[in-house]
């Protein structure tokens, strides 16, 4: 058990990662990244429809940066067992970014609890105002289609109370629009280790994307690479994971790298609810969101 836990640990160090939210526009424009963390214990088949709402509001007095918009996102995740230690996971997003409900409620919590308001009342609520430079602005809801995610799992050690899996993936771009897509495939690399105990498990995964420069994004200096890393705690129904991940940004806000704090109740063995909340330094990841995980199959 002690050998199994400095194994997380090292991976957990070794990754030197910093952070940024799950389906974040502009970086994800660069490439998905797995919404449910693998499992190669799982039964054979498992189908999953995910739905978050995420609210944003990120702003820059430069004007060369500026995420104000709502996030409704309709997920559909398979798993499927291939072999007795490989499978594969296919994800799929269908995003509306608009205006959105959430921003008189936000403004009311940090004015209850003291918190910034972060600009927030210099615009009007609901509302969409998502530019970065001169690359791209919108201001109207926009309809997409995230990238699509292939995935091979493969288990490397299998014991009592330690699992090590291995992953190998594409993200597929179904769109070339300027700030939410890319032409250009994504490779995915990833590690996932396991730690079991009596009452559940501690789990850390770590993902590596490597990507192309994007052909609408010309001029910024970038790093072709994020990393992401997951740290879940599952107890019985609740699930405490922490999400982190880098930016591919060198300048502006957009380099911020970010962290999310995701807290989740299994309600029935095939509903889960929950909500995820943003902590510093909040550039380049979402201010809350409130997430639906149904198990289809």
């Amino acid at each position: 058990m002690k050998k199994g836990f400095l194994l997380l640990l090292l991976c957990f160090l070794v990754s030197r990662v910093y952070a940024s939210d799950f389906q974040f526009p502009l970086l994800q424009s660069f490439s998905a990244f797995p919404l449910k963390n693998t499992d190669l214990r799982s039964a054979k088949s498992e189908f999953y429809l995910l739905i978050r709402e995420a609210n944003s509001f990120s702003y820059n007095p430069t004007n060369k940066y500026f995420n104000d918009f709502e996030l409704t996102s309709f997920n559909l995740i398979y798993q499927e067992k291939i072999s007795g230690s490989s499978s594969f996971y296919a994800q799929l997003s269908y995003q509306l970014y608009w205006g959105g409900m959430l921003d008189k409620f936000i403004e009311k919590f940090h004015s209850s609890f003291g918190f910034p308001s972060a600009g927030r009342e210099k615009y009007p609520r609901n509302a969409v105002n998502y530019f970065f430079r001169d690359y791209f602005k919108y201001e109207e809801r926009v309809r997409h289609f995230a990238p699509l995610l292939l995935m091979v799992s493969s288990r490397l050690i299998d014991s009592a109370d330690l699992d090590l899996c291995l992953h190998t993936g594409v993200s597929i771009p179904l769109s070339r629009k300027p700030g939410f897509a890319s032409s250009r495939m994504a490779l995915l690399l990833g590690a996932k280790g396991t730690i079991s105990f009596k009452n559940g498990d501690f789990s850390v995964e770590q993902f590596f994307s490597f990507f192309k420069r994007p052909d609408w994004l010309s001029e910024e200096e970038l790093r072709f690479y994020i990393s992401s890393t997951s740290l879940m705690l599952n107890l019985k129904k609740a699930v405490f994971a922490l999400t982190m991940r880098t930016s591919p940004f060198t300048d502006t806000e957009a380099a911020s790298s970010g962290i999310c704090l995701k807290i989740g109740y299994a309600v029935s063995p095939h509903l889960e609810i929950g909500l995820e909340e943003d902590l510093p330094p909040f550039d380049t990841t979402f201010d809350i969101a409130f997430y639906l995980r149904w198990r289809i199959i």
